[in-house]
């Protein structure tokens, strides 16, 4: 079989079909007492659209169907092109640049994803995520970053960046804007990169309100300053602020910043004390042995970390939260006094805290779903080892997830949470 048969070499046996049928029923017509052309317009009322029959008839056969299109497409766009020279050029650079931009895609990807990352130790390197309240996938805080490099056990260091480079004035022998990211201490001895020039940042550079010092990439130092080699020590002026060049890299580093210039985080700076400014990328490396699921539970414990306190004071006066919607919450300020001194618990912390009102020693408490009301009696359903047994329970106490129950149910008994019978 000839897949690709054009239209023209199909038409006739599809047209000879259609015309035998037209013939078979207007004779059939005529067999019961119309006029030929009676006969004839009522077998093609009968049918239908021939054209489209045609057409149906060859989507149909979808090898055919393609190869035709694209044989049609082909003979229009020579056409087309025969008859504009000039767009003929223009649509071949446009088809050469797009087929270019794809490659040039796919190298990074390729780059990206299917090669390693080109740092010293890159199985080891980890992004790590920050907890918020809308999402477990958030940037971190500069607080929070502090208390995760002092507090962690599993990492060999710690660092973290700004979001995104923010462009500053360079001002020298020619001013010009450049790119400038902020970053932590170590940053690059995490990602494994020694400055060919100088030294990384160190913590001593990160409690000032605004920063001192610069690390210069690879380029600027080569475009602006001509690769001086005596440039570490000297004083450059960043939108209008002098600061002491500490360090030149050895390459940029495009992979995670397109920046020409770097400085410290300025930890003194009032924007870097609030822990709902979460906008740092923190990056780190994990000691060998350490798995990732070892990291990730540490980091857990870090920001879950539980403290035991007081209540002092509860506000008699309700304020309302605007911003939560619909219901609109109505909050109580509490005042607590926390046992544990800790220098990590600061103002602005986001917590959640959960008031125990009373302790009652050998209690066994269900979850509130697993008690029913059946004839005016609180029972639980309770599993004997081959079906759910109905089984009255003494409720002491309730709250909205719990149940105390005083009698009627011993530990280690297993409760349905739904009602076997289907109601209640």
């Amino acid at each position: 079989m000839n897949l690709f048969k054009n239209r023209r070499s199909n038409r006739p046996d599809l047209d000879a079909e259609l015309e035998s049928h037209l013939q078979m029923s207007a004779a059939d017509h005529q067999d019961h007492g119309a006029s030929a052309q009676q006969a004839s317009e009522a077998a093609h009322r009968e049918l239908g659209n021939i054209p489209l029959i045609q057409q149906t008839t060859r989507d149909q056969r979808p090898f055919v169907s393609t190869f035709d299109d694209l044989a049609q497409d082909l003979r229009y766009a020579f056409r087309t092109l025969r008859k504009n020279p000039g767009f003929t050029v223009v649509a071949i650079l446009t088809l050469a640049l797009g087929i270019g931009a794809n490659t040039a895609v796919f190298s990074v990807i390729d780059s990206v994803i299917f090669h390693p990352l080109p740092f010293a130790h890159s199985d080891r390197l980890v992004w790590l995520n920050g907890k918020f309240t809308l999402s477990d996938l958030a940037d971190v805080s500069p607080p929070d970053f502090i208390d995760y490099r002092a507090s962690n056990q599993s990492f060999e260091r710690f660092a973290a960046m700004s979001n995104d480079p923010s462009p500053s004035n360079l001002s020298g022998d020619r001013s010009e804007q450049v790119l400038v990211s902020t970053v932590t201490a170590n940053f690059f001895e995490t990602l494994g990169i020694t400055p060919i020039l100088g030294r990384d940042f160190t913590q001593s550079d990160e409690p000032f309100n605004l920063p001192q010092v610069a690390i210069l990439g690879h380029s600027i130092w080569m475009h602006s300053f001509g690769s001086d080699p005596s440039i570490v020590g000297k004083t450059i002026r960043v939108d209008g602020m002098g600061v002491t060049v500490v360090g030149v890299l050895p390459t940029d580093v495009p992979l995670l910043s397109e920046a020409q210039l770097w400085q410290p985080a300025p930890m003194l700076n009032q924007g870097m004390q609030f822990r709902r400014g979460h906008f740092l990328k923190v990056i780190g490396l994990r000691k060998s042995g350490v798995t990732q699921a070892q990291a990730n539970a540490e980091m857990d414990a870090i920001a879950d970390r539980q403290f035991t306190g007081r209540i002092e004071e509860i506000s008699t006066i309700a304020t309302s939260d605007f911003s939560a919607g619909w219901p609109i919450p109505r909050n109580f300020d509490l005042e607590i006094s926390i046992d544990q001194a800790d220098p990590r618990l600061k103002p602005g912390m986001t917590v959640q805290i959960t008031v125990i009102v009373d302790r009652v020693p050998d209690s066994i408490t269900i979850p509130a779903q697993a008690s029913f009301i059946k004839s005016g009696q609180t029972v639980a359903y309770v599993w004997d080892g081959s079906a759910f047994l109905q089984r009255a329970i003494q409720v002491e106490r309730r709250s909205r997830d719990r149940v105390l129950v005083s009698s009627g149910l011993k530990p280690g008994d297993l409760v349905a949470l739904n009602d076997p019978l289907g109601k209640e």
